[in-house]
């Protein structure tokens, strides 16, 4: 009869227990939460979106190619599948056999699927010599920091590749190009590296970085639609030997916010100017020299199947960014706001819209015609959320994590810190006592005081919602659920409607009509306001 160790004994040392080996799944679809360690291989067809838990390792094997079936509509978002990371995910080909994700359309186009992200996920992913195409978004990391390397990102909807929210990636010797925004962008606090890649043809900047800092080597950032590289909302560029050229706008461009800039070594070349002009309060140090010279790269660029346009191309794009005008939840009555760009937040008045945009301009517009009636300039870099109490506007600052309460010709008159300091806020409305802050990183909404005091915490239940915030009289509306939900003060979910086009910022109530500041797309500058009357917000 065998004896067991005493619970205070050490083990032998040199002996330790051998993990068990994945399970090996081959030329087979796949669906849902991994209960176990998987290894991939073949071709590999995804049914529905697969979650890769804390504790558990995705590997995926040489030559795989990941099949995501493809979903085009907009009133079942769930269908637009993926792969979410919060364990570990190992996808490592050569220059030989790349790891593909793709579409499973005969015709794919930009946003068949979702994207593979990375949700507080460490350190210990790698992606490495794959190919990722034809996404709403190639690789989005919150939180999360893994190595992206030897990798093609192109033909996605949005964002060849997003970091936000503390991640600290390195990103190297990759082909990214023609996706829809930005090639890279970073937003919220992120500590990035990115060497020895090429971002080319990006609907708007090659590399953003917003509230964030990156550190650029080696790099060749070519013939993006706005700035080679942008910095925004106090971020900071550290851009050594790249080449920068054929930018249509600057090789660097500035935004809001009090950023800096160490650029040395940089070619500039056929940019509309090298660097903006920098704002008060901007560090530009900037000596230029030879770039990055010829970066060359071991594996093929291999395109069985060709896009034939950047994502956001109004006449070839075959993406649905706006959703027909009626659906049975909803009827969009007016749009207003056309050619602001995108509008971040919206309130009502009593009698007038007001609207903040990209660039922190506020305006009062017409609900009738878009008549700009008022503008000014907000004073903080990312007005995301706003609302009014009868008398003055408050107004949500993303960057800052900090409130603003101005009068309506734009004085600031209090502010305030927003109660969650490290995920911040993004919506904010007033309920004739009280004001209410939706949070970001978590699904939960503050209640406080005009002074910022928290009176209380409401966790949103029965479904997800995120961003903006309005208050109808009886329910809270915020983006979420099939598209825009209905809340109650306990904070459950409990109706809601389908949105009127992709990406939905902020709500207004005007006692009527739900007002929506939707995205459509970012690059377009369509009417972005949409006036929306509630046929049916039951959950059927």
């Amino acid at each position: 009869m065998g004896c067991a160790r005493p619970l205070d004994e050490k083990p032998t040392p040199g002996l330790t227990e051998t993990p068990p080996a994945p399970v090996r799944v081959h030329n087979a679809s796949k669906s849902g939460r991994l209960a176990t360690d998987e290894a991939w291989s073949g071709e590999i067809h995804i049914t529905n979106h697969i979650f890769v838990p804390e504790g558990v390792t995705l590997t995926i094997e040489p030559g795989t190619i990941v099949k995501f079936k493809h979903y085009r509509g907009y009133k079942e978002r769930w269908k637009r599948l993926g792969i979410t990371i919060a364990g570990t995910l190992k996808a490592v080909g050569t220059p030989e056999k790349q790891i593909w994700f793709t579409s499973d359309a005969n015709d794919p186009i930009n946003g068949d699927w979702h994207m593979i992200r990375f949700e507080d996920a460490g350190t210990d992913s790698i992606v490495k010599y794959a190919i990722i195409e034809f996404a709403q978004q190639g690789i989005n990391m919150w939180n999360s920091s893994p190595i992206v390397s030897h990798t093609i990102v192109r033909w996605n909807n949005w964002e060849g590749v997003y970091l936000e929210s503390y991640c600290k990636p390195v990103i190297e010797h990759c082909l990214i190009y023609e996706n829809g925004y930005n090639g890279v962008a970073m937003e919220q606090f992120n500590d990035a590296t990115l060497k020895y890649n090429t971002v080319l043809r990006s609907g708007t900047n090659g590399i953003h970085i917003d509230a964030s800092t990156a550190r650029l080597e080696y790099n060749v950032i070519k013939g993006n639609m706005a700035n080679g590289l942008s910095v925004d909302d106090h971020g900071t560029i550290i851009a050594l030997n790249n080449t920068i050229e054929d930018n249509r706008d600057a090789g660097i461009g500035l935004g809001e916010g009090l950023n800096k800039v160490i650029a040395q070594g940089n070619k500039f070349s056929n940019n509309r100017r090298d660097i903006d002009s920098p704002p008060p309060g901007t560090v530009i140090e900037n000596t230029p020299g030879d770039g990055a010279g010829e970066v060359k790269y071991d594996y093929p660029d291999s395109k069985p199947y060709e896009l034939g346009y950047i994502p956001g191309d109004r006449e070839k794009d075959r993406y649905l960014y706006i959703y027909p005008d009626e659906d049975e939840t909803r009827r969009v009555v007016k749009k207003i706001g056309e050619r602001l760009g995108l509008t971040w937040s919206v309130t009502w008045d009593g009698e007038y819209i007001w609207t903040a945009t990209l660039w922190g301009d506020v305006y009062k517009l017409d609900t009738e015609t878009g008549e700009i009636k008022t503008r000014w300039k907000f004073p903080g870099p990312q007005a995301w959320g706003m609302t009014y109490d009868g008398s003055h506007l408050w107004i949500n600052d993303f960057a800052e994590k900090k409130v603003y309460e101005m009068d309506i010709s734009g004085n600031v008159i209090s502010s305030f810190t927003t109660p969650d300091q490290t995920g911040g806020a993004k919506g904010i409305t007033w309920d004739g006592e009280h004001l209410y802050l939706m949070g970001w990183t978590s699904p939960t909404i503050y209640k406080v005081d005009k002074g910022g005091k928290l009176l209380e915490t409401i966790p949103i239940s029965r479904g997800h919602a995120a961003g903006g915030l309005t208050w109808d009289g009886k329910y809270f509306w915020a983006p979420g659920g099939r598209g825009i939900c209905k809340i109650d003060p306990m904070g459950r979910i409990v109706g809601g409607i389908y949105p009127a086009s992709e990406g939905t910022w902020d709500l207004a109530w005007d006692g009527r009509y739900l007002w929506a500041t939707q995205r459509t797309n970012e690059n377009w500058p369509d009417a972005k306001i949409y006036k929306i009357e509630i046929l049916d917000d039951s959950l059927k």
